[in-house]
């Protein structure tokens, strides 16, 4: 009896330590499970964000701005927006300055460099005390650059393929001369590409700000219409007359061989009446 009681606890000892080392091992499973979940977690993120960083470092953008703000005084306001975008490493455009009854304007176009775009945009806000408007748009010419670049790469593998034949396939004058024309139709694609690539470039490296600065001023009334006086007149009058005396004298100045003829010709008509007369 007491041998079936050993045998049983045995058995009962045996079980609950196979069942603890189950527990145990179910545990570290799921500790396993739970680590590589959070591996997964903490890496993919980061593998995300390099791939979309790799991807924008990649894109060609252009970047344009074109806001109108209300200040206070237009030529201190344009005076720091000049300073601001001078200390952005930009340019002026084009500036264009004018003014009515009701209000003082400058419009100036900007060039800054993109990575100094929002900056600068940032900064010119804080000039204004009212803002009419604010808008930013970008261009994605990504796919047209690359596909200068792939055409103008083309085209420079080919032009060498015509050198090569052009130095020592062409043997007749005939062959010369189509290979040169072709060579040079070539050259003028490959400027024209390089041309736009450095064209779009410069767009993509330097974004384009308009801005509308107005200034706004009280209503001015034209002045009284002024009235002649007497006196005024009298003096002009006085004017008007010796102008026309020094008129008529340069105009016998320039008539003086007539008045001597038509001299000459009155006293020799009065000659000729006197013996006539006898």
């Amino acid at each position: 009896m007491k041998n079936v009681i050993y045998v049983t606890a045995i058995a009962v000892i045996l079980n609950l330590s196979s069942c603890a080392e189950a527990y145990e091992n179910r545990a570290g499973y799921k500790e396993d499970v739970i680590a590589s979940s959070q591996e997964l977690n903490i890496e993919s993120p980061s593998q995300t964000v390099e791939s979309n960083t790799e991807t924008l470092e990649n894109l060609k953008i252009i970047k344009n701005a074109n806001c109108r703000f209300k200040v206070t005084d237009l030529d201190s306001a344009s005076t720091a927006a000049q300073n601001i975008i001078t200390a952005q490493k930009g340019y002026v455009a084009d500036m264009k300055y004018t003014q009515n009854d009701y209000k003082l304007e400058n419009r100036i176009i900007f060039k800054v460099p993109a990575t100094h775009f929002e900056s600068t945009i940032t900064q010119l806000t804080a000039l204004a005390d009212f803002i009419d408007f604010k808008n930013i748009s970008t261009t994605d010419v990504s796919d047209e650059y690359v596909d200068l670049q792939t055409r103008l790469k083309t085209k420079k593998e080919v032009k060498l393929r015509y050198d090569e034949i052009l130095r020592g396939k062409a043997k007749t004058v005939e062959e010369v001369l189509k290979t040169e024309e072709k060579l040079r139709i070539l050259q003028e694609e490959i400027e024209s590409a390089e041309g736009r690539l450095k064209l779009l470039n410069h767009k993509v490296g330097y974004s384009n700000i308009e801005l509308q600065l107005y200034q706004t001023v009280q209503f001015r009334e034209d002045p009284v219409v002024y009235e002649v006086t007497f006196k005024d007149k009298a003096l002009s009058g006085f004017k008007n007359g010796w102008s026309i005396v020094t008129t008529l004298l340069l105009i016998l100045v320039n008539i003086w061989p007539l008045l001597l003829l038509f001299i000459a010709a009155f006293f020799f008509y009065k000659r000729w009446s006197s013996r006539v007369r006898k």
